[in-house]
């Protein structure tokens, strides 16, 4: 394996950047100043900045936005529409048959869509009226096969995640009319629903290259009680990712490699330790540490642990 590490920087999504999405924001009923909720009501902020969902604990009337109250209002997290852009993996935006969201994100040259459950992803991203970048991925192609017995019984599992680092080609790299790019990105699945975790936008940035033996994992946040008698209660909760690694860094690039992951400390980044070769090796989250050794004249090596969200 000798495979670029990079990571992606991502964009903030807002309401201006999110120009249209076929996700309905119908969640619940908005929240209204003059309503005499009672407790458990659940309403809906669908207003610029916010699109989330409340749950009243303590019921009445109460003129304070739900955002700015926690002690009338439970946070309940973001609405259906926007759940794919809130910086996490475990929420999810979801809908039947396809969904297709087109943003203008200004400059962009990466794509991440993590937690993707669909048939097919189109992705498309034209500047100044021009497409400069088209794909249409089949996702359901399946595991592969070794033998007879995993073909009769072994569950079919999917693609789930896909990470694109060249929207747009050298040569096309004017940034000016960059700027004004418009992505378009569909998910569908006929007769099922399609979701997404997370989707991505951002410009990436080369580390090094990824050396052999990586190691991945995962750390479970599920609870396993034990009784007296060896009997278990298990309660399942998220997980999520681990990723410890090397890379290649060339002597030349050291002190920029130094300073560029300083830089990003305890910031959330999409790590890409070998394309979409190993898709696990695709983790939204932060370095936990990492640490170079100047060990020869042309190259220097890096060692890297990422730790993902939930």
């Amino acid at each position: 394996m000798s495979d670029p590490l990079r990571f992606i920087r991502p964009t903030s999504v807002t309401d201006a950047i999110l120009t249209s999405s076929t996700v309905a924001e119908t969640d619940h009923t908005a929240w209204n100043a003059a309503t005499n909720y009672t407790v458990g009501t659940q309403v809906m902020r669908a207003v610029s900045g916010v699109h989330k969902n409340f749950e009243s604990k303590t019921g009445g009337v109460n003129a304070t936005v739900p955002e700015l109250d926690s002690t009338h209002w439970i946070d309940l997290g973001p609405t259906n529409r926007w759940a794919m852009f809130d910086r996490k993996v475990g929420t999810a935006t979801s809908a039947s048959n396809s969904m297709t969201v087109v943003l203008k994100p200004g400059r962009i040259n990466s794509l991440a869509l993590l937690q993707i459950d669909a048939a097919t992803v189109t992705i498309d991203l034209t500047v100044g009226g021009e497409s400069v970048y088209s794909a249409s991925m089949d996702l359901s192609s399946g595991n592969l096969v070794g033998d007879w017995y995993q073909y009769f019984y072994e569950p079919v599992y999917q693609q789930d995640t896909v990470v694109i680092t060249n929207l747009v080609d050298a040569a096309l790299m004017d940034f000016p009319a960059y700027g004004e790019g418009i992505l378009t990105v569909t998910l569908t699945r006929t007769g099922g629903t399609v979701s997404c975790g997370a989707l991505i936008v951002g410009l990436y940035a080369d580390i090094g290259r990824t050396l052999m033996s990586p190691t991945i994992g995962i750390t479970d946040y599920s609870r396993k009680d034990v009784d007296t008698y060896g009997n278990y209660d298990i309660l399942q909760r998220a997980y999520s990712k681990r990723m410890s690694l090397n890379a290649l860094v060339d002597k030349a690039e050291v002190d920029q490699v130094a300073r560029t992951l300083a830089q990003y400390r305890s910031t959330l980044l999409v790590w890409v330790g070998a394309g979409n070769l190993y898709t696990s090796m695709i983790i939204y989250g932060f370095y936990k540490d990492w640490e170079i050794n100047i060990n020869t004249y042309q190259n220097s090596n890096l060692s890297l642990q990422v730790e993902g969200l939930a």
